[in-house]
């Protein structure tokens, strides 16, 4: 037994020779020579009357990466420890940082945040009870056989509580993280009151970091290799923005500023590369940030703001209800309401009938009237079917792999994962439920247009033998691509990003092409597209639109305008010949056989019919050519795709109305109302939707610099407003089409020209 307390008093001995110590002084720094056989310690004691954390600052030039200093602080309750220099991963190799810190976390931090607290809100008792204790050792050691110069510095990191609505500065480094804490004050903390706060980032320095928000539990992750592992965050670049619910940190959170080791994960490549295990000096990759947390909304604006906009919309629909009623009760329509369109008997259409297509300059809307109505309005009705069962099959696992993404977000914290306008997002079960609710307006506006459909189905007729027939099938297809355009607009907004951008905009494609479908269905009622054809295409269209999303590859944008091109050319063919392309081609074929001249048997019979069709396709050829140009740099293949669809349906629109009035057909009042309303609201619409908040093609960083603060009852921004203007602009627009043609209710069809 004396043999054993001896050696243990021997080995004692020789620690306390190799380990030297000194006691610590606020702000004081100690210079330190180090080597393998020399450890310190610098011991800080009695700090109780500090209620600021320390921030232990350590550098020193001559470590290296293979001799490194193992700097290691022990508190009462928690051991933190770090190396110099300090390693930092990039896309590059590794960067050393010879300047390192790190701002403690002290178990007992609680007692004395809500000292400050009540000092800070003016609190009329005094916090009754012992201050706690707050002693910590700072201890440092190498495996240097030489002589390492070491310096440190503790004091009180005076910047760690903030407040709300005030700015701060902050400075951080990938070696020295910035850590803040924020409590929410006594109004937030009452369950009928604010839910919220908002956490406002702006940076000058273009320095790539990374901001957290974490419960108030100790460790506090603020280096780049652990970060993510509690908490929300997100990567900054200019400008970030996070939304923290009262819910999920109920006792306040720490707010953790650090820099990357690049700039790569913020703007994908803009950072110059580095050689791997490359010294940095202290200032390097440094960032200096700015950041206010503001009180979000209460649960009394939450509501307001909710039911203003539900019954505006409202209050307009119900506007427009009565405004239809009024067009039909004082208008002609009314008065010719006993006729009813005969039935037409079915026919079958000889075969000479077809060919005689191909050698008339004028046709007429007659022409393409050859089987019975009913046939025909079932054929149209084929459209709504297919809009319905395609928007059950694929709306489902849009709705669940959206929820999907939302819980992950949840889980793991990562704002990245979502292209929110973070400026302006109020979370109520979701992160972003103001850009969801702002859809309710397609909703809305597509019941409404399908009321109004039924409504003109039932009391509109025209006279027998006369005007354009009264096909309703595309028009109730409208109005469930409007709906659901809202479904899956505000599935979108749950988790918008790269990967589900088409979900936002496959109905769009939709009503584009029912659009042009429909006009062209007026003069040609039964030589127009069939649905199954129509949704063909469109379902090719969204495929290229998925690869071209996801892989951004400029090998995809060649096949698609190689595609896109051979398509224009075949409807081009399509519309000359009235739907029969080869008996077209052999007509050209026969003239040409006859009398063996190439220019007589080209010469166009139909003269304005070829000039339309060749002007239209030069114009999508010379739109091709410029989004190939311009991509992916200025446009992406989404937006491309939608672009030259919507550019198409307004091109044609504008030409049908053209050759109303060169054929000498008015446009009634009626359509120049709704005309005027779709424009306006398509023009104020354009400009908030120019006006991005988020950019789901480029990096989470950089979408953030686009972020926007709310411009409507501070609950709405530019792309809520967006779809406030766009849900009654489709509206207008479908209803300009119903109207367009009633000025013909009464003219012989044989008199009415196809175009």
């Amino acid at each position: 037994m004396s043999r054993l307390l001896l050696f243990v008093m021997i080995i004692s001995c020789v620690v306390a020779i190799a380990t030297s110590e000194k006691i610590g002084e606020n702000n004081e720094v100690v210079n330190v020579s180090l080597n393998a056989d020399n450890d310190y310690r610098i011991s800080y004691r009695d700090i109780s009357e500090e209620m600021n954390p320390f921030k232990v600052e350590v550098w020193s030039e001559d470590a290296t990466s293979r001799y490194p200093i193992l700097v290691v602080v022990k508190q009462e309750r928690r051991v933190t420890s770090w190396e110099i220099p300090l390693p930092v991963k990039t896309n590059f190799g590794t960067s050393l940082y010879s300047n390192t810190s790190r701002i403690l976390c002290y178990d007992s931090q609680t007692v004395i945040d809500r000292q400050l607290q009540q000092k800070d809100h003016g609190a009329k008792r005094s916090f009754l009870g012992r201050k706690p204790r707050r002693n910590f050792t700072v201890t440092l050691s190498t495996a240097s056989p030489t002589p390492v110069n070491v310096h440190l510095r503790a004091a009180p990191y005076n910047r760690y509580f903030i407040r709300s609505n005030v700015y701060y500065e902050t400075r951080f480094s990938p070696s020295e993280p910035a850590v803040h804490l924020y409590e929410f004050p006594p109004n937030v903390l009452r369950d009928d009151e604010i839910r919220t706060v908002l956490i406002d980032v702006s940076s000058d320095d273009d320095v790539c970091f990374t901001v957290s928000a974490q419960p108030k539990i100790c460790p506090v992750y603020d280096l780049n290799d652990d970060i993510v592992y509690d908490g929300k965050y997100q990567t900054v670049s200019t400008r970030g923005g996070l939304t923290i619910q009262k819910s999920a940190f109920p006792e306040g959170f720490y707010l953790v500023f650090v820099s990357k080791g690049d700039n790569y994960d913020c703007n994908h490549g803009g950072s110059l590369p580095q050689p791997k295990d490359r010294p940095v000096t202290e200032n390097k990759q440094a960032s200096l940030a700015t950041f206010r947390v503001q009180i979000g909304k209460t649960r009394t604006e939450y509501v307001g703001a909710v039911l203003v906009v539900f019954f505006s919309v409202l209050v307009v629909c119900i506007l427009l209800v009565i405004i239809t009623v009024a067009f039909f009760y004082l208008g002609k329509h009314q008065n010719i309401e006993r006729y009813k369109e005969p039935r037409r008997p079915e026919i079958v259409l000889p075969e000479d009938v077809t060919d005689s297509y191909h050698a008339k300059t004028e046709p007429k809307v007659i022409d393409f009237i050859y089987k019975g109505s009913e046939l025909n309005r079932k054929k149209s009705l084929n459209y709504s079917w297919h809009i319905l069962n395609i928007a059950i099959f694929y709306g489902i696992p849009v709705v669940q792999l959206m929820i999907s993404y939302q819980r992950a977000v949840n889980y793991s914290g990562n704002l990245d994962l979502c292209y929110h306008n973070f400026q302006c997002s109020h979370p109520l079960y979701f992160t972003d439920f103001n850009h969801i609710f702002s859809n309710i307006g397609y909703i809305l506006f597509g019941l409404l247009f399908l009321g109004m459909t039924f409504f003109r189905s039932r009391k509109y007729r025209n006279k027998p033998e006369c005007g354009i027939p009264k096909l309703f099938g595309l028009y109730y297809s409208m109005g469930l691509a409007l709906i659901f355009e809202g479904v899956l607009s505000a599935c979108y907004h749950i988790c918008p990003n790269q990967s589900n951008f088409q979900f936002d905009t496959s109905f769009m494609y939709v009503m584009a092409a029912l659009i042009m479908v429909k006009l062209y269905q007026n003069r040609h009622p039964d030589v127009n597209a069939s649905a199954y054809s129509t949704f063909a295409v469109l379902g090719f269209a969204v495929v290229l639109a998925m690869f071209g999303i996801l892989f951004n590859s400029m090998a995809i944008m060649v096949i698609f305008i190689v595609a896109y091109i051979a398509f224009c050319i075949y409807v081009a063919l399509k519309i000359y010949f009235f739907s029969y392309v080869v008996k077209g081609m052999r007509h050209i074929y026969s003239e040409y056989r006859n009398d063996r001249r190439v220019p007589s048997a080209l010469k166009p019979i139909r003269i304005g019919r070829f000039i339309t069709v060749t002007v239209a396709n030069v114009i999508n050829f010379l739109v091709a050519i410029a989004g190939l140009a311009l991509y992916p740099k200025v446009v992406d293949f989404g937006t491309f795709l939608l672009g030259i669809l919507m550019l198409n349906a307004i091109v044609y629109a504008i030409f049908y109305c053209v050759m109303k009035l060169i054929y000498r057909e008015r446009i009634c009042f009626e359509a120049i109302f709704y005309g005027l309303l779709a424009a306006v609201s398509w023009g104020f619409g354009c400009y908030f939707f120019l006006n991005a908040s988020t950019v789901w093609s480029a990096t989470p960083a950089e979408s953030r610099q686009l972020n926007q603060p709310c411009i409507l009852m501070g609950f709405y921004d530019t792309h809520d407003v967006w779809h406030l203007l766009s849900a009654p602009a489709l509206y207008f627009s479908f209803m300009f089409l119903m109207v367009l043609d009633d000025d013909l209710y009464d003219k012989p069809q044989n008199n009415i020209n196809a175009f």
